[in-house]
């Protein structure tokens, strides 16, 4: 079945309750282990302060497919905010 991938900022790379939720995107139906790259547009929320971070991907965020393994649908990549999201931009 089409399912979603769920995107969150987190401070590690554990997908737990603390991680925040930054938006979603379907997937088509993909055969057992196929892939697909998709591009994506997330918004950070204000008030996030600068620091590195880690955009977790979370397929099958909905848990719309069955699946034997779901300890495996998490893939974290490191991201790094240099500026305080919301923080004014000074031009000179």
């Amino acid at each position: 079945p089409a399912t979603e991938t769920w995107f969150y900022l987190s401070a590690d790379t554990v997908f737990d309750a603390g991680d925040v939720y930054l938006g979603r995107r379907a997937v088509g139906a993909l055969a057992r282990g196929a892939s697909e790259t998709l591009t994506t547009t997330l918004a950070v929320p204000e008030g996030t302060a600068a620091a590195r971070y880690y955009l977790l991907a979370v397929a099958d965020g909905g848990e719309a497919a069955s699946e034997g393994h779901e300890d495996n649908n998490v893939k974290a990549r490191p991201v790094t905010i240099t500026v305080p999201v919301g923080a004014p931009m000074v031009q000179n």
